[in-house]
């Protein structure tokens, strides 16, 4: 047996000399000791430095604990984590976790969620693209700016909605109490715009922040109430000074229109109070029952006297 200082063997084979096994080990006995079944042992502070590992065989490499748990590299070239047979480049069975992914992900397919119901820890960056169901230009689109489309891209409000053939937004409530809120707009300027209905662009229906309604067209129902803090009834307080019919009448000839009645030029132009119309409605119609009731009075007294000179009438006729 030679010793050989500072020099390299090349050699195909060592072979352990008898069945004491094979130890290369250094001068202390640390190292890696074959026995004769051929398992090899090695100290647990033996540290392996290389470049390569090859599996023996087709069966593949294996690195993992004493139960078998670890990495698997198939003869293709598959590595599996948990699985000694992976059908892709790289499949884990078990969870991944990773504090960072460099990459945007373009060339990732056939990925699916099935982890459930579950909550991103971050925000998550559409970059103006959709977020569908089927990965199609439809469903959900937000913008750079934060604007929000429903079934369109070009946002012009902060939630925009397009729809063809159903309903472009639908409320449903099931309040347990009474007054309960479907839809609410909350302004803080009684002039604002809270709701507005356009066609062609063109606003037909508008409600303002003060309560303030206008409509452009004909208001159908089958009850409107309103409310008006006064009424007509005044007309028949013994302070109300009824004017005389000549005065009425005059008025009529100067004007045309009654008194305290607006002008027709003035309900073109500016329109009519509901509440005050009908409080002068009730006026003019007391104030006409009144004038129907002195008449009346007029027409009993007329009728009087005229029996009365009948009575004398017929008296000088019997003379």
């Amino acid at each position: 047996v030679l010793q050989l200082s500072g020099k390299f063997v090349e050699t195909s084979q060592i072979k352990a000399p008898d069945a004491t096994g094979l130890s290369l080990t250094d001068q202390n006995g640390n190292g890696i000791f074959v026995d004769d079944g051929g398992n090899i042992l090695h100290d647990p502070n033996l540290f392996m430095a290389t470049s390569q590992i090859k599996a023996p065989d087709a069966n593949g490499l294996s690195l993992t604990d004493q139960y078998g748990h670890g990495i698997f590299v198939d003869d293709a070239g598959n590595v599996g984590i948990g699985t000694d047979t992976p059908n892709e480049k790289l499949e884990v069975a078990g969870t991944i976790k990773g504090s960072f992914f460099e990459g945007d992900g373009s060339a990732l397919t056939n990925v699916g969620d099935d982890m459930g119901n579950h909550t991103a820890s971050q925000n998550i960056k559409l970059n103006q693209h959709w977020l569908s169901g089927n990965g199609n230009n439809q469903g959900i689109f937000i913008d750079n700016q934060g604007k929000v489309g429903i079934g369109i891209s070009s946002n012009t409000a902060q939630l925009s909605i397009f729809t063809e053939t159903e309903a472009g937004l639908e409320v449903t409530t099931n309040h347990g109490f009474a007054y309960g809120y479907g839809i609410t707009s909350k302004v803080n300027n009684g002039l604002t715009k809270a709701f507005v209905v356009k066609n062609s662009g063109e606003e037909t229906f508008r409600v303002y922040g003060n309560g303030k309604t206008y409509i452009d067209n004909i208001l159908y129902a089958k009850e409107i109430e309103v409310r008006t803090p006064v009424w007509g009834d005044f007309v028949f307080d013994n302070e109300y000074k009824l004017k005389e019919l000549y005065e009425v009448e005059m008025f009529i000839d100067k004007y045309k229109h009654l008194p305290d009645v607006p002008s027709g030029s003035e309900v073109i132009s500016n329109g009519i109070n509901l509440g005050k119309m009908n409080v002068l409605l009730i006026q003019k119609i007391e104030e006409l029952t009144l004038y129907v009731i002195e008449l009346n009075k007029s027409i009993n007294e007329l009728k009087k006297q005229n029996k009365s000179l009948n009575s004398k009438i017929n008296k000088l006729k019997q003379k």
